[in-house]
């Protein structure tokens, strides 16, 4: 019984760690390109592979994907948007408001 449980236990873990392997992917392909504000047509966030460009800093900073959040390290802090979510060319964020940030990919 208890080789059992260590089986069942072990896919399990197996299973949630390949479903996050796949959500870091999927948010890291589709992340890249030129993000602006809903109703805007100037961009205010490109993401490149390892980067993330702030167009009204006029400066780029590293980012890591982490259990579906961007962690961005700015040299004073470390930034944090919770919750990524990329469906249609419509990125959903959670920063420090309750309520949900969303962006629209420009088109190239």
């Amino acid at each position: 019984m208890k080789s059992y449980l260590i089986i069942v236990f072990g896919i399990l873990i197996f299973s949630c760690n390949e479903s996050e392997n796949e959500r870091k992917s999927y948010i890291k392909k589709n992340i890249i390109g030129k993000w602006c504000g809903f109703g805007g047509i100037k961009p205010i966030l490109d993401f490149t592979s390892d980067s993330i460009y702030y167009y009204d800093r006029n400066k780029a900073y590293s980012y890591e994907i982490t259990n579906g959040d961007i962690i961005i390290n700015f040299p004073e802090h470390t930034g944090r948007l919770r919750n990524v979510s990329i469906k249609n060319d419509t990125l959903t964020f959670f920063d420090d408001l309750p309520e949900p940030i969303k962006a629209i990919k420009l088109k190239d």
